[in-house]
């Protein structure tokens, strides 16, 4: 009887064993599919948002080339510019300049100390940096288109430096002031009662201002009204005004 009994029980035992491994590995089967299910949707998810990150920094970098577009600053562009320029010249003489006006016999050597007239017009060009938007320093050249009967010399012949000070740097229409400095190389003409006049190298002051118009990015025209004196050969101004076209790159 105590055998029969006890094999019995382990009959039992054995049938319930088998049921509960049974019920126990589809159990774990669906929980490792619930797992790698969850796994590929947060690979999903994290996908998604790389790609909307992507997405905002192309928008980003689009908007931001649109306004660098839109922008009309001259920093970090290398300008090349040249006009046509053309005023009116006063001259006080020192007693040593050379004449301003034809000689006269009839004043022997009180010639006029004074005089006035149209200068002849001549090519300004600029090579200039943008440091900034609104700063932009330049190196110029004057080269004049004829000669000056007035005081017998040849024609105008001026280098030097200056600076552009923008205002409403990044729109395009600006106001700029332009002071420079410079030198006026041209010799005379040594003939007649001009014979023997020295014409030593001038230094000269240059003073203007305007308004300029960026029709894109790299091009755009200027217009300026201003002043440039000399100090060495005679006390010399020229109100003068500039019209000229500017290109700049990148």
């Amino acid at each position: 009887m105590k055998a029969g009994f006890t094999l019995g029980h382990c009959l039992v035992l054995l049938a319930s064993l088998g049921g509960a491994l049974g019920v126990t590995r589809p159990a774990l089967g669906a929980d490792d599919e619930g797992s790698e299910s969850k796994s590929d949707e947060s690979k999903s998810d994290e996908s998604k948002d790389e790609e909307s990150a992507d997405e905002e920094t192309k928008a980003d970098e689009s908007k931001d080339a649109s306004a660098k577009g839109d922008a009309f600053g001259h920093g970090g562009q290398v300008g090349l510019r040249i006009g046509v320029v053309g005023g009116y010249r006063m001259i006080l003489r020192y007693d040593d300049s050379p004449l301003c006006r034809a000689f006269d016999p009839n004043k022997g050597t009180e010639q006029a100390k004074f005089c006035g007239h149209v200068a002849p017009f001549a090519l300004m060009t600029g090579l200039s940096y943008g440091l900034a938007d609104w700063l932009e320093p330049f190196a110029w050249a004057r080269f004049g288109l004829e000669p000056e009967p007035e005081t017998h010399t040849d024609p105008v012949l001026m280098f030097g430096a200056g600076v552009r000070i923008y205002t409403m740097s990044d729109a395009p229409f600006k106001i700029f002031i332009e002071p420079a400095i410079g030198l006026e190389i041209e010799d005379g003409r040594a003939t007649g009662a001009w014979q023997g006049a020295d014409y030593p190298t001038d230094l000269v002051l240059h003073l203007a201002a305007g308004p300029t118009f960026d029709f894109a990015r790299y091009v755009g025209a200027y217009l300026t009204g201003g002043i440039t004196m000399g100090v060495v050969r005679s006390l010399h101004s020229s109100l003068e005004a500039e019209l000229g076209i500017q290109g700049r790159y990148p």
